[in-house]
């Protein structure tokens, strides 16, 4: 399930072998498109909208990990490709053209070029490769890994050293206007400026 960024669609997955993925209106409940085919086959394992909500992208279950972009307006399909033999546990878009997969041992940032796409895999280096959520501050990809580290990301290359905010997985990061969020498995929330710089954490155990 995505939100739309202006919070006035929604969607969603179905499971199986040939799965249907629906684009909802939040305020009437009522179906606005019906996305199917296109290579989405197995289940529907991502799914997100773009920076502007003007597409939308879906990740298939399959080995592959098939990927469709649709146009939100007409629901059209307007590219469609082979994704990544590795398993993708979230979907996120820098803008309205590129977006990354992100999974464990994966990280891979996708443009849609036409009806095609342009993947190039990330530079891991000697940075531990199990990573799972991910969002954007701007042009600057943000996954946590499993030891509690913070990889930004610029293009598919990890910038400066890991920051240690958590003892375990982060598995939850958000981004506002003044400040970026990470939450992990240690039960402790980390705020942090735009710059990450940490201003202060909220233990819940």
């Amino acid at each position: 399930m995505s939100f739309h960024p202006a919070g006035e669609l929604v969607v969603t997955g179905e499971n199986g072998k040939k799965p249907k993925s629906y684009i909802w209106n939040t305020t009437t409940c009522q179906k606005v498109h019906c996305l199917q085919g296109h290579g989405i086959v197995e289940t529907v394992d991502a799914c997100a909208f773009s920076a502007t909500g003007k597409f939308v992208v879906l990740i298939a279950g399959n080995e592959d990990h098939n990927m469709a972009v649709y146009d939100t307006e007409s629901g059209a399909c307007v590219a469609e490709g082979k994704g990544t033999r590795s398993s993708v546990i979230e979907v996120n878009w820098q803008d309205d053209s590129t977006f990354v997969l992100v999974g464990s041992k994966l990280f891979c940032q996708v443009t849609v070029t036409n009806s095609s796409f342009k993947k190039v895999n990330g530079k891991f280096g000697t940075n531990d490769q199990r990573i799972g959520s991910c969002v954007f501050n701007g042009t600057q990809a943000l996954t946590g890994n499993l030891k509690g580290d913070l990889y930004v990301w610029q293009g598919s290359s990890i910038v400066g050293a890991p920051k240690k905010l958590h003892g375990r997985l982060i598995d939850a990061i958000a981004v506002s206007k003044n400040h970026v969020i990470t939450g992990g498995r240690d039960c402790k929330i980390t705020v942090m400026n735009k710059n990450y710089d940490v201003k202060f954490t909220i233990d819940l155990t």
